[in-house]
């Protein structure tokens, strides 16, 4: 017998869906769980002819597509950092930026080699050591000239981590974005 014709074929679709669903978001609430665990270590890079006085309105995308509540609370969290910075959101109109985000999660090994001096020469020493990490990555396009105009990223260790609070993703987000000029 055929496990593709079983009776419980539909079913077990239906289980791997729900488990890859459960899973995309059970990985997106590590990354934003790493985030909250100490102050970022942000990278940014931003356009010399950047002037946020040219810009008031903004939307949010999150550039991955999947959807949840931790994606809202991100949402919610960088539309309120941008309120305060002085911009309106706006997602039905065409803004003057989009704030595009994305969250990776790495887990698994990676194979580290040690080089250790000895009197008798050099030796070598290869182990495996477990990657659990998050990355969370912003680019802010001008959507005039479709330029990015501002980029950041970083990346945490989510080893240990538990579901972050919506304040503790909202202090996250204002820390990441601190050095976003005001409007």
């Amino acid at each position: 017998m055929s496990f593709g014709n079983s009776i419980f074929s539909p079913m077990v679709k239906l289980l791997i869906a729900n488990l890859k669903r459960f899973l995309s978001v059970a990985v997106l609430l590590w990354l934003l769980i790493g985030c909250a665990s100490s102050p970022s270590d942000v990278s940014y890079v931003s356009d010399g002819d950047f002037d946020a006085a040219r810009y008031s309105t903004i939307a949010i995308e999150n550039a991955t597509g999947y959807r949840g509540p931790i994606y809202s609370m991100i949402d919610a969290g960088i539309e309120k950092v941008f309120s305060e910075k002085g911009f309106q959101v706006e997602q039905d109109k065409k803004p003057d930026l989009l704030v595009r985000y994305v969250l990776l999660i790495e887990r698994g090994e990676k194979l580290v080699e040690r080089i250790i001096p000895t009197q008798a020469g050099i030796y070598s020493r290869h182990t495996m050591e477990p990657v659990n990490e998050a990355r969370f990555l912003v680019n802010i396009v001008d959507l005039a000239s479709d330029k990015v105009v501002w980029k950041a990223s970083t990346v945490r260790d989510i080893s240990g981590k538990s579901h972050p609070e919506y304040g503790m993703v909202e202090q996250r987000l204002a820390e990441f974005f601190a050095d976003f000029p005001e409007k």
